[in-house]
């Protein structure tokens, strides 16, 4: 929320669908042996994260190779457009929404010191533990607590259940066994497997409920200031309360382009560029997680790769019309990103992201942008 400044459309090639991950256990971190949960059966090769050409399809200026959007598309009057009055009111609601939002990194938990952990409670804790009487790697906590949700399952079994009953303040023996296959996240057996160990366990406080600081001057000039520019409450709510209200005209805007935009066709070569963009995106995020595609398809809710693909296939088209849409803009307006704009955009990391991302990208991207504040304006 940078004053002056409205990304409305960060990603235009980003996956279009909502596809939830869910994280997967079961292997103990790879660089230590602490008391987590973990059975070694995973895969010790991870797949393979694809190779994404974002400038795939675009040339350098940001504008579709060889597709003229004014062919395909008839754009509605989108200038002195007048929008529902209801789509366009900001709420105080919704501007304490925000600074909640914004305060929410900042919260600490109360310290519950006088009752007993139950399950269900995250508590923080210190703890030692040895095997055989001799301390391992990996082992201890140090003198830094760490949180541990009471009956999540996160530590090996016998662990949690131990820590409740106890009170803040009190230091007690746990004693646990290592499951047999007890590995890394590569695969390789822990020299703790399927050994008895006991952990020196000390609980320094129960969590209760989570406190944040107040939303004044103080704050924001200490904690906001260098990301937004505020340095009073009032600055922070007045440009809260602008943002919002530009997000609410842009989103009203898309909303009058998409009901009234006439679509004569999706040129190929675009859906064929965002089918093929979002299905790698759906991979890689798997790969980054450490899934196998299909297992990922299985928990997104998918039969097979093949009703994956056609759903994306089809929510791609839905998103080559707001690009054709936004490409149309362009044309008429003859807009054009410079090096300039690059540069101010990016400054020193210029030459980094367009390597990464390809020119045609970038320059898709800051087109966007300019078409955005022109809708907003």
């Amino acid at each position: 929320m940078k004053k002056n400044m409205i990304r409305l459309l960060c990603l235009v090639l980003a996956l279009c669908m909502g596809l939830g991950l869910v994280s997967c256990g079961g292997a103990a971190n790879d660089d230590s042996s602490t008391p987590s949960s973990g059975s070694g059966s995973e895969s010790a090769s991870a797949p393979e994260i694809p190779e994404i050409d974002f400038s795939e399809g675009l040339d350098d200026t940001g504008y579709w190779t060889g597709i003229r959007a004014l062919d395909y598309v008839t754009l509605p009057e989108y200038k002195g457009v007048e929008l529902p009055a209801d789509k366009l009111a900001v709420t105080d609601e919704e501007v304490e929404q925000v600074k909640t939002n914004l305060l929410r990194p900042f919260g600490t938990p109360e310290k519950i010191t006088d009752a007993q952990a139950k399950d269900g409670d995250t508590v923080y804790i210190t703890y030692e533990g040895k095997v055989d009487g001799e301390a391992f790697e990996g082992g201890s906590t140090g003198d830094k607590s760490v949180p541990l949700t009471l009956g999540s399952g996160q530590y090996i079994p016998g662990f949690e259940e131990q820590v409740v009953g106890h009170k803040p303040g009190e230091t007690f023996d746990l004693t646990v066994t290592f499951p047999e296959d007890y590995s890394d996240a590569n695969g390789e057996l822990l020299p703790m497997a399927g050994k008895n160990a006991v952990f020196t366990t000390t609980i320094e406080y129960i969590a209760g409920e989570m406190q944040y600081p107040a939303f004044d001057d103080a704050f924001v000039a200490d904690n906001l200031k260098a990301q937004y520019s505020w340095t009073t409450a009032a600055e922070a709510d007045a440009d809260i309360r602008d943002t919002l209200a530009k997000s609410k005209k842009y989103s009203a805007m898309m909303d009058y382009i998409d009901e009234n935009i006439k679509v004569s066709e999706v040129p190929a070569a675009m859906l064929d560029v965002m089918t093929k963009t979002n299905i790698a995106s759906a991979k890689a995020s798997a790969a980054q997680y450490g899934m196998d595609f299909a297992d990922f398809l299985k928990i997104s809710g998918f039969e097979s790769e093949e009703a994956f693909e056609e759903k994306v296939r089809t929510d791609s088209e839905k998103a080559c019309h707001q690009l054709l849409a936004f490409q149309a803009i362009a044309e008429t307006e003859k807009m054009k990103i410079s090096n300039k704009d690059i540069e101010k955009t990016f400054g020193d990391k210029k030459k980094e992201i367009i390597e990464h991302y390809g020119k045609g990208y970038v320059c898709l991207n800051l087109l966007n942008d300019k078409v955005s504040e022109l809708l907003v304006s």
